[in-house]
């Protein structure tokens, strides 16, 4: 494997090979159902910054189907279960801010996450979406339900499309929770 591709042949049905390469800084995560493999990657989107717009997701989510691919490509990115933040002992929300940064949250929830997340077998009734409307709606989602969860000791994950702004008013929210210290991330 060299530093960001690897480059396999394979025999096709019809006997003549076939060469592939895989921009594995780009690959998200490879999945399996039968006999072929589904590889996942994000590829950005060749335009200056200034043509980006709200609605109109900076990367696409590129889907390959293949029926071999290297050892080293499935030991490292073959997804068999979900992983632990996203497992059923975990509350998951998803908070979309579409006023803050780029402005692009929801499109890239849109056109990337959701698909993605669909794909790992998280099903949509696993997890709460909350889109904001502003700062406010932001400290209300991590006080009225954030905050009391973690104070009950309840596992979540938090997934922030969002600017930093969101991220740090999440932080303010739940820090003046009676539980903080046994609090954690990892």
């Amino acid at each position: 494997m060299a530093d960001d591709k690897l480059s396999s042949m394979s025999t096709q049905e019809d006997g003549n090979t076939a060469g592939h390469t895989y921009d594995v800084d780009n690959l998200v995560f490879i999945t399996k159902y039968s006999k072929d493999y589904k590889l996942y990657s994000l590829q950005p989107l060749e335009s200056k910054s200034s043509e980006l717009s709200h609605n109109r997701c900076p990367f696409i989510l590129h889907t390959t189907s293949e029926t071999t691919i290297p050892q080293p490509l499935t030991d490292r990115y073959l997804l068999t279960s979900l992983p632990k933040h996203l497992s059923l002992e975990y509350r998951i929300h998803l908070l979309i801010s579409g006023l803050s940064g780029t402005g692009q949250g929801p499109v890239f929830f849109d056109h990337v996450l959701k698909p993605l997340l669909d794909a790992a077998g998280l099903e949509k009734s696993r997890y709460t979406v909350t889109t904001t409307e502003g700062p406010e709606s932001v400290l209300k989602l991590a006080r009225e339900e954030l905050l009391p969860n973690a104070d009950k000791g309840l596992k979540q994950t938090v997934i922030v499309l969002s600017g930093d702004g969101g991220v740090v008013d999440i932080l303010n929210g739940i820090m003046g929770g009676k539980e903080r210290s046994r609090y954690s991330s990892f």
